[in-house]
Order: structure tokens, then C-alpha cells, then sequence
């Protein structure tokens, strides 16, 4: 009886272990391809988890024996499993678990996943190294016993709705359990596989097979076990699963137990981005829309060539048009220090035809003396026109700097004074009045006095 205890636990201990293998599911159900979903805790399914990603698993274990003298055992099992890099993970689990009068924690079973397969591989194997660490006396066992080895398979039959999990892996036996009465130390070669196959977008069913071997130890040919356990499966939500499964050891040697009721619930909450991701989302957005970002400013570029060519084009339609009619854009720029020479010259300019597009009065610089004509290329015949229109004698040159809007700038000097304004200078200096000498004055007097009646 204690011996059919301790097989139990042990199994228990291989179902947490959560070892999957490729190898032997090849053998059973031949080569298989495609990634497969998420397994109970004796499986551990589904893809690989990546930088960042996390699985958490609650599993209810109920195990009945045929012999009634042994009471029927619960089991709680929490797992949780982190991964630490693409395909690289690790997990705890922590038993607890009720049978008789004994209760509590069994143990805490530690994992070690190293993929096998790339990342971007149709099948996902994954080496697992295990260990199972007791609580209480004697000390922990670890390490030199209590470990195991084990390779895992998932894989998904390239969107047919079947999935096949698989686990081959080798246990050590460990030592903290030689107390236990009726114990035998034997180490153990654990293989199992399981096929799914969906039934509608969130149900599946699916059969598992188990096979325990004894390897070394005592009592090595009582050491086998081999059972059978039917399932279904409910996926409400992409990262939520439920498994529910049931089966019985198929060796009529009362070892094992008669009947094991399984329901299990897996959880994989959405990952925040990873660098990897974010480097991977990088590096798609710089293969794709550095390009067409590339493509547009190059439209964009062509586009405004187009419409500076046109721009020029009528800019040069309409200096000829200018040249031809000789109306003239005209900058004024005043530099005698009179305003009015400056208004004078504006409504000369509009006399003529031509349009005074900007005037600056007094501008820094000495007063200046000779007007000066400045025109820009194309425009030294209009500008010489000009200054036949102009009183006086002008200085006219060519001026490559002058603003675009104006063909001529206009320099005033004072020799634009207006006639008018000279004029009637002289006339103020004709009518001054003479100096009077004494006797000039004595002689008006006289006249005065003569006058007088």
C-alpha cells in the first residue's frame, strides 16, 4: 500500500516536471510539423515563450485507488513559468496535496527550459532540466538526487485542428523519500504523448498515453506502469484554456491508482513588448515605410521642380511682356533729404505707366547729388528709355542684386529737384531787401516832407 503511495507521488511528481519530446511522438504518430497549443502541467504545449512572456497554471488532481483501504487523494498544483529569452524559461510548481492525515506541501519542483529547435522552427522541442527541493527533515534533497532530464514536443498539423504533445524524460530517484515505508529507490524513465483534435473553434478532444519504466534499483520489474486518459479541452479566449481528463492504469497490479480526474486551467496573459519585439518592429517599419516615405518625398520633389519650372517660365513670359510694353515695376529710393522730390518722382513714375512697387525715404548714407538708374538682366533697354524720360543726365548700370518684383530701381538725387522749387528760390533771394546807406534814408525824408500838404 505505502509502495502504491509513493508510485503515485512519484507520478505526480513526473506530471509537474511538464517534459515533452519529439522523438518519441515521431515513433507513435509519425513526423509531424507546425506549432501547437498550450498542454495541462504534464505537458507543457504550445509555442515557446518569449522574452518577457509568462504561463501560469492551476491544477486539481483526484486519484482513487481499487483497494478501499486507502482513502482518495487531492492535489493542488499552482506553476508558474517565466521566459527569460526567446525559448529560454523557467518554472515552479509547489504541490499540495491531501491523503489521509497527511497534508500540505509535497515539494517545490524547479525547471530549466533550453530550446532545441529555432525559433522560427514549424516544431517546438525544448530541453528540460528538473529538481524537486523537500520541505522539512532531513535536510532538502536536491541536486545529487531528485532530478531528472526530459525533451519536449509540440507541434500543430499545419491548421488541420490536430495537435500532438509529446514528453520523453528520465527521473533520478531521490533519496529524501527512503523514510517512507514501503519506498523503493528506482530511477525512472517517463514517456508519454497526447492527441488533440478540434472539434469547432473552441472545443477539442483528446487522448493521452503514459508509460512509467523502472530503470535501475530495487524491485526494478515491479516498476512499470501504463495508463490511458480520455479528454476534452475549452479555450473561452485565445489565452484562456481549460482541460478537463480522466483514465485509469491499465496494469492490474494495484501500484498505481485506479482512476485519475484531471481539470486544469492555463493562462497566458498578452506580453508587454519586448527590445527584441521593439527592435523587430523597428526594423519592419524601416524596411517598410523608410521606402515609401523615400518614394513620396522623391514625388514631392518632382512635383515642386514641375511647378518651379512653370513659375519660371511665367516669370519669364512676363518680363518680356514687360520689356515689349515698356511698363516698368519701379523701387524708389530717395536720397536727397527732400520728400518732396521723392512724391514728385512716384507721380512721375505713374505718369508714365509704371508701377512703384517699393520707396525708402532717406536711406542711411550722404545726400547724393546724380540720379542713378539700376535695372536687372533684360531690362537695359527699358532703362535707358527711362532716363530719356527723365530730366537731366542720369548714371544707368546693370544691378544683378536687385530684389525680384522690381525691374529698375530708381536712386534720386537732388538734381530731380522740381523747376518750380528752384525758381521760386531766386525769387526770394531777388526780393530781399537792400542794405540802406544814411544818406539814402535823409533823401527819403525829404521826399516824404514834400509830399506832405
Amino acid at each position: 500500500m505505502a509502495k502504491s503511495r509513493d508510485s503515485g507521488n512519484l507520478r505526480a511528481h513526473q506530471r509537474l516536471g511538464g517534459r515533452g519530446t519529439a522523438l518519441l511522438c515521431a515513433l507513435v504518430f509519425g513526423a509531424v510539423t507546425g506549432p501547437a497549443a498550450a498542454g495541462g502541467a504534464d505537458f507543457r504545449g504550445g509555442p515557446a515563450l518569449q522574452d518577457g512572456e509568462t504561463e501560469h497554471r492551476f491544477t486539481l488532481d483526484s486519484t482513487s485507488w481499487a483497494d478501499d483501504e486507502r482513502e482518495d487523494a487531492v492535489q493542488l498544483t499552482p506553476y508558474a513559468r517565466y521566459g527569460v529569452a526567446a525559448g529560454y524559461d523557467v518554472a515552479i510548481a509547489a504541490p499540495m496535496r491531501r491523503e489521509d492525515e497527511d497534508e500540505g506541501l509535497r515539494a517545490l519542483h524547479l525547471e530549466a527550459g533550453f530550446p532545441l529547435t529555432g525559433r522560427d522552427a514549424a516544431t517546438n522541442v525544448t530541453l528540460v532540466v528538473h529538481g524537486r527541493v523537500l520541505p522539512g527533515a532531513p535536510p532538502l534533497a536536491s541536486g545529487k538526487n531528485g532530478w531528472g532530464l526530459a525533451v519536449h514536443l509540440s507541434d500543430d498539423r499545419g491548421g488541420s485542428g490536430t495537435r500532438l504533445d509529446g514528453v520523453l524524460g528520465f527521473e533520478r530517484a531521490d533519496s529524501a523519500f527512503r523514510d517512507t515505508p514501503g519506498y523503493q529507490a528506482v530511477n525512472r524513465l517517463h514517456y508519454a504523448n497526447r492527441i488533440e483534435q478540434s472539434i469547432g473553434g473552441r472545443w477539442a478532444v483528446s487522448g493521452e498515453a503514459k508509460a512509467v519504466i523502472g530503470v535501475t534499483g530495487d524491485e526494478v520489474q515491479n516498476q512499470f506502469a501504463f495508463s490511458l486518459r480520455p479528454g476534452i479541452r475549452y479555450s473561452p479566449s485565445p489565452r484562456v484554456t481549460w482541460r478537463l481528463s480522466a483514465g485509469r492504469d491499465m496494469v492490474e497490479r494495484g501500484a498505481e491508482p485506479e482512476t485519475t480526474v484531471r481539470l486544469s486551467l492555463i493562462h497566458r496573459p498578452a506580453p508587454a513588448p519586448a527590445r527584441r519585439e521593439l527592435e523587430a518592429r523597428l526594423a519592419t517599419l524601416e524596411r517598410e515605410r523608410i521606402p515609401a516615405l523615400e518614394e513620396q518625398s522623391d514625388r514631392l520633389a518632382t512635383g515642386v521642380a514641375v511647378l518651379s519650372g512653370r513659375l519660371e517660365e511665367e516669370r519669364e513670359r512676363l518680363d518680356l511682356l514687360k520689356q515689349r510694353t515698356g511698363l516698368l515695376d519701379v523701387e524708389i529710393i530717395n536720397r536727397t533729404g527732400d520728400r518732396r522730390i521723392g512724391d514728385a518722382a512716384v507721380a512721375h513714375m505713374e505718369r508714365l505707366g509704371h508701377q512703384v512697387v517699393r520707396r525708402l525715404e532717406r536711406p542711411a548714407g550722404p545726400v547724393q547729388e546724380v540720379t542713378h538708374i539700376e535695372y536687372r538682366d533684360g531690362f537695359a533697354e527699358a532703362a535707358a528709355e527711362l532716363e530719356h524720360g527723365l530730366p537731366g543726365i542720369q548714371i544707368v548700370t546693370a544691378d544683378p542684386g536687385i530684389v525680384r518684383g522690381a525691374d529698375v530701381r530708381l536712386v534720386l538725387g537732388t538734381d530731380l529737384a522740381p523747376e518750380d522749387e528752384a525758381s521760386e528760390d531766386e525769387a526770394s533771394e531777388d526780393d530781399a531787401p537792400e542794405d540802406e546807406t544814411p544818406a539814402d534814408a535823409a533823401g527819403d525824408n525829404e521826399r516824404d516832407e514834400e509830399e506832405r500838404p
